[in-house]
């Protein structure tokens, strides 16, 4: 029977401390691991809280830039005084009523040799995509104290005498973007304008891009600001509102009116302006 050995005292001890020094650098490694831990764990908090407060900071900014932007638009406003019209409003929404308005305004305007009917259309706005509602409102302004509306949407069609007037070649259909509104009368009411576009219309955006030498795609709004330094109704409730509903309210009246006479007013100006200039 073998016997067991025994390792002498000072082995025994240099094994112990061997295997303390062992444990001292494994504690010594972690230690450092975990300590390596917080300060990654406090270095990605201190860079989120970073963010977090430059996005706060150019949140801020763009608030108060947008704030000041607000406030400054609202007292240009105040200060901006608004074109409107206030002439002769002449409403019309019955066929036969239409017909005899559109014959004295056909033989007005031939025989005076004035031959210029500034134009607009009004039609509700459907939020159904591909869908578009036919035109309701026909606006005409003959002279700056004289506008007709023509609720067409209540006569069902076109009557001819208006449909007549607005085929003469003899007068002028003036507008801004009129071209795309004249084609919407071909969709909606099956009216061959090719006729009226080729003959007898005249787009004020591309008068005024020619007259002011620029290149710019102007709405009545913007030109009116550019010429007049003034401001028209362009209340999205009213412009967004029902068009086909009889009848018009008088706020639909005048809104509805303001356009075709502003678009009369910056022709005006337009014509005006390049007679000076000649």
């Amino acid at each position: 029977m073998s016997k067991k050995r025994h390792l002498p005292d000072w082995m025994v001890l240099g094994k112990s401390r061997k295997m303390e020094e062992m444990q001292e650098e494994v504690n010594q490694k972690n230690d450092e691991k975990v300590q390596k831990r917080k300060e990654d764990i406090i270095k990605e908090k201190n860079t989120k809280f970073d963010k977090a407060l430059q996005s706060a900071k150019q949140k801020f900014k763009e608030e108060k830039k947008e704030a000041a932007s607000q406030v400054f638009d609202h007292i240009m406003n105040e200060q901006t005084k608004e074109m409107k019209f206030e002439g002769k409003l002449i409403y019309s929404s019955h066929t036969n009523d239409c017909n005899m308005l559109c014959e004295d305004i056909e033989m007005a305007l031939c025989d005076f040799n004035r031959g210029f009917g500034w134009f607009d259309m009004e039609w509700p706005v459907s939020y159904k995509v591909g869908k578009e509602d036919k035109t309701a409102l026909i606006q005409i302004c003959t002279a700056p104290d004289t506008c007709y509306l023509f609720h067409i949407s209540c006569m069902g069609c076109i009557p001819s005498n208006l449909k007549s007037l607005l085929l003469n070649k003899h007068i002028k259909k003036v507008g801004v973007n009129i071209e795309s509104d004249i084609w919407k009368l071909e969709r909606d009411y099956d009216i061959h304008v090719i006729d009226i576009i080729k003959n007898s219309m005249e787009d004020i955006g591309v008068l005024a891009n020619k007259i002011l030498g620029c290149k710019e795609h102007w709405s009545l709004e913007g030109l009116v600001k550019h010429l007049f330094n003034h401001k028209i109704n362009k209340d999205p409730i009213l412009r967004k509102g029902d068009w086909s509903k009889y009848p018009l309210s008088e706020e639909q009246k005048c809104y509805a009116a303001t356009d075709a006479y502003v678009s009369y007013k910056v022709y005006e100006k337009l014509m005006n302006k390049q007679s000076s200039d000649l």
